[in-house]
């Protein structure tokens, strides 16, 4: 693919920003210039990040952002698969360099005066390692700021990660934050826009101070025994997660009965149950 860039229009939040400038490429394609130019742009060495995964859930490309530019970086198909495989059969062999990847980690994903910020930040660091074979050095996820309610993973939380409900466009959060393939038309941008908020959310003074009291993810210290098993854990859950129904179909009577606020239905599938 071609290095592409373009310019992005934020719709997160209400207040207006300046556009972003986003460079579209491939990992072969990764050039100190490029990496510098966005490092460079970072208020306090904040940059957002974020991830499109496929439908197995591995790691299509990575979204880096400041709150003035922003990279898309794409990925050769992953053979860390096999490499899994070869392992337990005692037939591990070095994983190919690549020089583009080598690029990020020196300067991005461990340069100690880069902080990364992202959501769900637990899953793109466990992506990071195994698609792509690299660490991080001090990454934060921004659902750590806060707590909601209805759990860490409530679109709550993500509203209050993200400076609360009066800074932003809720219906634009919950598109841009929905679960997508790698392979929608729409995700590209809006993994982007991801990236960007959590960058955004980061540099927010009344965040600031909280992001400095938070522990690091810092998987560059950890050994590969480790890690590994880990991120087996976490790759099975996600795994688990993605093939959960995302809606419920009940089948009832359709002569069914409302009154003073009850009401009365007889499943046709389920003698005992109605599922919610």
């Amino acid at each position: 693919m071609t290095h592409t860039i373009s310019t992005l229009q934020q719709n997160v939040y209400i207040a207006d920003h300046p556009p972003i400038v986003v460079d579209d490429v491939h990992e072969n394609t990764i050039s100190p210039l490029l990496l510098r130019r966005l490092v460079d742009s970072a208020q306090d060495g904040a940059v957002g990040v974020a991830a499109a995964y496929h439908r197995d859930c591995t790691l299509s490309y990575l979204t880096f952002a400041t709150l003035t530019r922003g990279l898309v970086v794409h990925f050769s198909p992953s053979q860390k698969a096999n490499q899994w495989k070869k392992k337990k059969q005692g037939q591990a062999q070095q994983p190919p360099l690549y020089r583009g990847r080598t690029l990020l980690q020196e300067h991005i994903l461990c340069d100690p005066n880069v902080q990364l910020f992202g959501y769900r930040m637990d899953r793109i660091t466990v992506a990071i390692f195994m698609e792509l074979s690299l660490r991080v050095n001090a990454a934060v996820d921004i659902l750590s700021l806060v707590a909601g309610r209805n759990g860490r993973r409530s679109f709550e939380a993500l509203m209050n990660a993200l400076g609360g409900e009066l800074l932003l466009q809720k219906e634009n959060v919950k598109t841009i934050f929905a679960a997508r393939q790698a392979d929608d038309v729409h995700a590209t941008k809006d993994v982007a826009l991801q990236a960007w908020a959590a960058c955004r959310a980061a540099t927010l003074p009344e965040m600031a101070s909280r992001c400095a009291t938070l522990s690091r993810i810092a998987t560059d210290t950890m050994p590969d025994v480790y890690l590994s098993a880990l991120a087996m854990i976490s790759r099975h859950a996600d795994i688990l997660e993605s093939l959960r129904p995302t809606k419920v179909v009940n089948n009832v009577k359709g002569d069914f009965v409302s009154k003073a606020g009850n009401l009365n239905l007889e499943c046709t599938r389920f003698k005992t149950r109605i599922m919610r």
